[in-house]
């Protein structure tokens, strides 16, 4: 099965809505896979400590970023997550949001974190 025919079996009834992204998203793969191909720095042959990223690097890292970034938008239409996990930032984040809103709601202001 091609890529194109998995992705679009994961969009469900979205189908025409990203058919357009899903081609992007195959571009970006295939063109990624040939980058990988050609040397990312060149080390100078009297010294190796010395390197030189070549063009190609920041190619490839530039197309990456735009294929991340379309990955993230095709689960958001398709309605998938990517992240299954929950960062211990963010739970914090979210069971301190209700006691400080209700903290605001009551007159009490802000309590210091420290």
């Amino acid at each position: 099965m091609s890529r194109k025919k998995e992705l679009l079996e994961l969009c469900g009834d979205h189908k025409s809505e990203v058919i357009q992204l899903i081609d992007e998203i195959c571009f970006m793969e295939d063109q990624l896979i040939e980058i990988k191909k050609f040397p990312f720095y060149k080390v100078n042959p009297s010294n190796n400590f010395q390197q030189k990223v070549l063009p190609v690097a920041k190619l490839y890292k530039e197309t990456l970023q735009q294929y991340t970034l379309c990955l993230k938008l095709f689960a958001t239409l398709t309605g998938q997550t990517l992240d299954d996990e929950e960062s211990p930032l963010r739970a914090w984040v979210k069971s301190r949001s209700s006691t400080v809103m209700d903290d605001i709601r009551n007159g009490k202001g802000l309590k210091p974190l420290c």
